[in-house]
């Protein structure tokens, strides 16, 4: 709710303000790890071959492909999409109706992604996967409060 009716938002955490900024903003934005994941539950990646692999770096990003040292990939599940392209395979673990869209989980290299996508369109047992948007943002989840 709190999207929906604010125009200024912050993200604290143990007390501490994390981001601040329109709700838009923080969401396709989010500066750390837990921001991405308190806002709409990010799928977060840490595997930098996982990562390469859903997410390959234009040329133009080329000077640093797996992201600052420190980081880890952001991947939004409406971001996340079925592809025959797709150079990542996974396995279908569960699937839950939402109405217009359908939450997918899809079993990767020992982690589970969320993607979620439109009611009408189904995965098979084993899909391959791309992303079609992600950042790099701050691994912030590890650390602990003082």
């Amino acid at each position: 709710e709190a999207m929906a009716i604010s125009d200024v938002m912050a993200v604290m955490r143990d007390g501490r303000l994390v981001q601040a900024g329109p709700p838009d903003e923080l969401y396709r934005n989010p500066g750390t790890a837990y921001v991405a994941g308190f806002l709409g539950g990010s799928n977060i990646i840490e595997d930098r071959s996982l990562a390469a692999a859903l997410f390959p770096v234009k040329p133009a990003d080329s000077t640093n492909p797996a992201g600052p040292e420190g980081s880890v990939l952001s991947i939004r599940p409406e971001d996340l999409r079925a592809d025959p392209e797709g150079t990542v395979q996974g396995t279908v673990r569960s699937r839950q109706f939402l109405g217009a869209h359908v939450e997918w989980e899809v079993e990767v290299a020992q982690q589970v992604l969320r993607l979620r996508i439109p009611s009408d369109i189904t995965l098979d047992s084993n899909p391959r996967l791309r992303a079609s948007t992600a950042s790099w943002v701050i691994n912030d989840l590890k650390t602990s409060s003082p």
